[in-house]
């Protein structure tokens, strides 16, 4: 006896603490094996020169990479709860009117939710695409919501935005963009 506890004691209380930390290494181990995809996908980038879209609408077409060298326009990446895009949705809506070509991405929304958003408040643009993960957007560098880039009739990126627009930035940068694309 040492201390008063016996050596057998202190054997099998290491042993269970080896035993029980053992089973939560290999239960972590599984679960980070089990996860890893699923938090990997959160992360993947589709390439803009080379990607496909489901549409936003069922009766509508969906997005490709072939559709952005059509003509000049705006590419508006935007979700249903982001308040930047809540924002300045008027904004676009006037842009729509003014003739500017937009094509929306509904990134990192559910695609109830954001043709929920388009009928109660206007559908601003000729085409609309779901990326649910957000993998186009990053595919494009955005880090988040509201995004912009301004398309060339070659498809070529002439201008990249990142965050909401006011009117400053709409007449100093997004159409002086589109008249030279």
């Amino acid at each position: 006896m040492a201390n008063g506890k016996s050596i057998q004691s202190v054997s099998r209380r290491t042993f269970l603490r080896g035993v029980t930390a053992g089973v939560g290494l290999l239960g972590a181990a599984g679960f980070s094996i089990w996860a890893a995809p699923k938090v990997l996908r959160r992360f993947d980038r589709l390439d803009p020169a080379n990607f496909a879209l489901p549409p936003l609408a069922s009766n509508a077409p969906g997005l490709a990479s072939a559709d952005l060298g059509k003509e000049p326009g705006l590419l508006s990446f935007w979700a249903s709860w982001c308040p930047e895009c809540i924002g300045e949705h008027d904004r676009l809506m006037t842009l729509a009117r003014q003739g500017v070509r937009m094509i929306g991405v509904a990134s990192m929304d559910e695609g109830s939710r954001a043709r929920r958003f388009l009928d109660a408040n206007g559908d601003p643009y000729v085409q609309t695409a779901l990326d649910a993960r957000g993998a186009l957007l990053r595919g494009f560098g955005f880090r988040g919501v509201p995004g912009f880039v301004v398309l060339g009739a070659d498809g070529a990126l002439r201008l990249k935005h990142e965050g909401p627009l006011d009117d400053r930035i709409v007449a100093t940068r997004i159409l002086p963009a589109l008249r030279a694309a």
